[in-house]
């Protein structure tokens, strides 16, 4: 018998996923994929799409990512942020024959905005270095604007991406309201140990690991030191396999050329983004009950 995740992190890119991937993989009776971030329901046209991990060529493809010394553990876990925005995922997942349980966590829209900003012009080059954070939000609010990079959806939709109740009503309506769980990135920073608690005691492992369990966050935003460094390592993560040796790569380069994400700038570019997603975010706290906080950080 295939041995298919139970539970999803559905959503949403740079809303701390990272983070709560490790925090539920270090439970006892958690079993994670071989990879975070499987995209394996990505929809064709989606940057992250591999057609050699992908649905297409059938379920065992995701099964086969779960070692099967740990079938006895209760949950096994899959995380793909981008899902969220995923037809294929939509069309797919609720129906799986185990009938997973999905989780999503949203943040504020400007400040998920801004790290995408930082996350792609910083990471992966695929912003210009001197381009602005408000002549990024002019491009992005104004439709008859280029896409600000061809072929990245995340970037590309990232207003309409980030009216979250959009997306959960779609989820909503083929999962049903008792098989998905929204949390805001505030409520898991603030109070992680009972958001924890909170989500294993709604899969069904036990919520005391989390009594004393440390929380260190995962995967914050940087800004790199060299331009030169930093598309030398782009090149060298696109030819190695993730993994240990991607990881250690990963971590050995952010120790030499990147510093700590600047927070949120507090300037008109914020105004104009958060006017975008006022009734959005309104119909999110009546549905869903997810609220806001202005002025979030990194």
């Amino acid at each position: 018998m295939m041995t298919l995740p139970n539970l999803f992190i559905i959503g949403a890119p740079k809303c701390g996923t990272t983070s709560l991937y490790r925090w539920l993989g270090d439970h006892p009776d958690v079993q994670t994929a071989a990879l975070k971030e499987t995209g394996f329901f990505a929809d064709k046209e989606s940057h992250i799409y591999n057609p050699e991990r992908h649905i297409d060529g059938g379920l065992e493809g995701l099964a086969a990512l779960y070692p099967r010394g740990d079938r006895a553990k209760k949950i096994r876990l899959e995380a793909t942020p981008a899902h969220i925005y995923s037809a294929t995922a939509l069309a797919h997942i609720p129906h799986l024959p185990n009938a997973p349980k999905c989780l999503f966590v949203l943040r504020e829209p400007a400040a998920q905005i801004h790290s995408l900003f930082t996350y792609f012009q910083h990471s992966w080059g695929q912003l210009p270095h001197g381009l602005r954070f408000s002549a990024f939000v002019e491009r992005i609010c104004d439709a008859s604007q280029p896409k600000p990079v061809p072929g990245n959806e995340l970037l590309g939709n990232a207003v309409a991406n980030a009216r979250y109740v959009d997306w959960l009503r779609l989820w909503r309506a083929q999962l049903g309201a008792d098989r998905m769980r929204a949390i805001s990135l505030e409520d898991l920073k603030k109070h992680p140990s009972g958001t924890l608690h909170a989500i294993a005691d709604w899969v069904g492992i036990a919520p005391a690991f989390y009594d004393s369990y440390p929380f260190a966050p995962e995967n914050r935003s940087y800004v790199t030191r060299n331009e030169h460094l930093k598309h030398a390592a782009i090149r060298l993560r696109s030819h190695l396999p993730r993994g240990p040796l991607y990881d250690a790569a990963r971590w050995l380069y952010r120790r030499m050329n990147t510093d700590a994400a600047a927070l949120c700038p507090d300037d008109g570019a914020l105004v104009r983004l958060r006017r975008e997603f006022v009734t959005a975010n309104q119909a999110l706290a009546l549905e869903f009950g997810i609220t806001f906080a202005q002025g979030e950080g990194q």
